[in-house]
C-alpha cells in the first residue's frame, strides 16, 4: 500500500509550493511590521518636535515604543511625553508666546534713523 511515484511527486510539488508561499508571506509580514515601526517612530518624533523636544534620539531612548500604538490617522495612544518632560526637562524647550510686531516704536526707529544720518554726515566732512 505504498504511494506511487507520481502521487509522491505531486505531494512533494504541492509541499514545495506551499513552503515557497509561506516564505513569501513571512517576508511580506516582516516588511509590513518594519513599515509599521517606521510609521510609529515617525509619529512619535513628530509629537516630540511639537512638544518642544531638543533631541529626539535622546527622548526616544526614554520612551517605551512597545506601548505606543497608532490610532487612525497618526493619532498616538500610549505615549506619555509629560512623564519624560518631568524626568528630563532639559530635553525640552519651554514654548514662549511671542507678541506681534518688532518690539520697537516709531520713535525708536526715527531716532535710529537720525543717528545713522548724523553718522553719515560726519563721515563726509
Amino acid at each position: 500500500m505504498g504511494l506511487g511515484s507520481q502521487a509522491a511527486g505531486k505531494i512533494l510539488d504541492a509541499f514545495e509550493a506551499v513552503q515557497a508561499e509561506n516564505e513569501t508571506l513571512a517576508a511580506e509580514k516582516a516588511a509590513l511590521e518594519e513599515l509599521e515601526d517606521v510609521r510609529r517612530t515617525s509619529a512619535v518624533e513628530k509629537a516630540i518636535w511639537e512638544a518642544g523636544g531638543k533631541n529626539s534620539r535622546a527622548i526616544l531612548a526614554l520612551v517605551d515604543l512597545s506601548k505606543v500604538r497608532l490610532d487612525g490617522k497618526n493619532g498616538l495612544s500610549g505615549l506619555d511625553l509629560e512623564a519624560v518632560k518631568a524626568d528630563a526637562p532639559y530635553l525640552f524647550t519651554e514654548k514662549e508666546e511671542r507678541t506681534r510686531g518688532t518690539g520697537t516704536t516709531r520713535g525708536q526707529r526715527r531716532r535710529e534713523s537720525e543717528i545713522s544720518e548724523a553718522f553719515r554726515r560726519g563721515l563726509r566732512r
